[in-house]
């Protein structure tokens, strides 16, 4: 313009022009112009939107929703967030895009990042720091991961480190590195600090799987340890574990560049050896230049130490509550165990070592029942043959006094094939009085002189044997009282001469007479009637 070109020629030279590294259009250089000429420096000036910060495509409704279930359930994704009002007909489909609800969760510092990194508001209660007045009132503990080893066998493994702090004295109970994150490596490094430093009343961890597991509970209730977990994304509340982690990483761990170790077991004793004769002598500068040895012993009040014939394979045993099945066995985490046969269908609860299996522990009504066994339907078959083979196959010969001199001869000769001077199988000859006679018989002697016993079973004589034989043969059938009068039971005895066969046919035919005709009691007349219904009884009797 200071050169007497016309605006249009201006406006086109300067679009050729680079201004800070960006071209301009001939058009938005002439509005520009007009806008300085017109407004001032101040129209030049970029200027926000006057929608800006509004939300159209989120009602008032919606926002308000988004906050109260974003603070009230922090730890669901804002993915799942989102599907739970659009199920509950809050946010309609559609209507807006999920973008927008990401940035109108950041603008509230609700979105992922800031709930993670940002301490919580003034209402979410305190957040104060707090610290135990005495040793083994709270212990702190979690699980980082240590320095990388490469064995001598090329492998290498990622340590993981399970630690414990006391929280008044700032003393490590008990330290461990591990080759993984398990349940039963944090057990094992409890186990041991309970060992060398006693109870504590509380154990507060983060809410990890592990420090979360059914079995920890069941640990610390055997203990009578207060099992406390931190609130989520509240990592403040274990600073003194993540300042001791820490230390430990740039003192310890630090050193092992300049002298590089490559056995888990040796990585162990020298950590160790640091906790004792480094750590725990120094002055720390949270206890007022004590040390946490000093610490720990000037406030060790009351401690709760271990009995020195503690079990602590049982302490920390895991419990479970299953119920036996009719086969005397039981299912736990995918393996069958068998129990004695008398808890078939009882419900019991197990006590057991959920890692190395070395103690299945079996608990009835309060009471140590047994140790339980892996069930092996092979082995079982085995046994069972066995025992079959053991106890061998019995032969019962009833009516055996009916036998010709010819069928007891070949009975005789099977009994000759033996194995092991073991014979094939038992003999059992059941035969009346005249049994015995034939067997005498010199034809049968060979078969006599095999025989081991002779059993005879004498005839009922006292009432009193009778009234208990007729008494068990009425409760099998679910009849308790004696419907026989002593009269009816004498005649019995005398009819049947005692014997339980002849017996058995009376009495059936008497209690049949005496439900034809209504009665409850069993009479002589009732007796008399079944001998008339069997005449040859009398005969049959010796």
């Amino acid at each position: 313009m200071k050169q007497h070109f016309t605006l249009a020629r201006a406006t086109a030279l300067a679009s050729e022009r680079t201004w800070g590294g960006k071209s301009y259009s001939a058009a938005t250089l002439e509005s520009w112009y007009y806008r300085l000429r017109n407004q001032g420096f101040d129209a030049l000036q970029r200027q926000p939107r006057k929608d800006k910060g509004a939300r159209k495509a989120l009602s008032p409704e919606a926002c308000q929703a988004l906050l109260e279930w974003r603070q009230e359930y922090p730890q669901l994704t804002i993915q799942v967030l989102v599907r739970q009002l659009l199920e509950r007909g809050t946010l309609q489909a559609g209507t807006f895009s999920l973008p927008s609800v990401y940035r109108f969760l950041a603008a509230h510092h609700l979105d992922a990042r800031s709930l993670k990194h940002n301490p919580p508001s003034p209402h979410s209660g305190p957040t104060k720091a707090f610290e135990c007045a005495l040793a083994n009132q709270r212990w702190m503990t979690d699980m980082r991961f240590g320095p990388t080893l490469k064995l001598a066998t090329g492998k290498v493994i990622q340590t993981r480190l399970f630690g414990l702090l006391d929280d008044c004295s700032r003393l490590v109970p008990h330290a461990q590195y591990y080759d993984s994150e398990k349940l039963g490596w944090f057990l094992d490094c409890f186990r041991q600090a309970l060992a060398r430093r006693g109870f504590p009343d509380k154990l507060y961890t983060d809410q990890g799987k592990i420090f979360t597991r059914y079995h920890l509970q069941i640990v610390c209730a055997n203990l009578g340890v207060r099992l406390c977990h931190a609130q989520p994304y509240a990592a403040w509340s274990k600073g003194k574990q993540e300042r001791w982690f820490r230390t430990l990483q740039m003192d310890f761990e630090a050193r092992l560049v300049i002298d590089p170790v490559h056995r888990l077991e040796e990585l162990n004793a020298r950590l160790w050896r640091w906790i004792e004769s480094e750590y725990h002598p120094r002055p720390h500068s949270a206890l007022d230049g004590q040390t946490p040895a000093e610490r720990f012993a000037q406030r060790a009040v009351n401690l709760r130490t271990a009995d020195p014939q503690t079990d602590w394979e049982a302490l920390f045993l895991s419990r479970a509550q299953r119920r036996v099945r009719l086969d005397a066995t039981f299912s736990l985490e995918g393996q069958l165990w068998e129990v004695p046969v008398h808890l078939r269908g009882q419900l019991i609860q197990v006590r057991f070592d959920p890692f190395g299996w070395r103690r299945v522990e079996i608990w009835w009504e309060d009471r140590f029942v047994g140790l339980a066994h892996r069930c092996d339907n092979v082995l079982r078959i085995r046994q069972g043959w066995q025992h079959l083979d053991r106890l061998g196959p019995v032969v019962v010969l009833d009516e055996a006094q009916n036998l010709s001199a010819t069928a007891l001869e070949e009975v005789r000769l099977l009994t000759c094939d033996r194995r092991d001077t073991q014979p094939p199988f038992s003999l059992l000859l059941v035969g009346d009085e005249q049994l015995l006679p034939r067997l005498q018989m010199g034809i049968n002697a060979p078969l006599l002189a095999r025989l081991s016993f002779c059993l005879r079973l004498q005839p009922w004589t006292p009432a009193a044997e009778l009234s208990g034989y007729v008494q068990a043969r009425l409760q099998e059938v679910g009849i308790h009282a004696d419907p026989f009068e002593a009269a009816a039971l004498q005649l019995l005895l005398q009819a049947g001469n005692g014997l339980p066969r002849l017996l058995n046919h009376l009495a059936q035919r008497a209690l049949e007479g005496a439900a034809a005709q209504n009665s409850r009691t069993i009479t002589t007349a009732h007796v008399q009637q079944a001998l008339e219904l069997l005449p040859w009884v009398a005969q049959l009797a010796p």
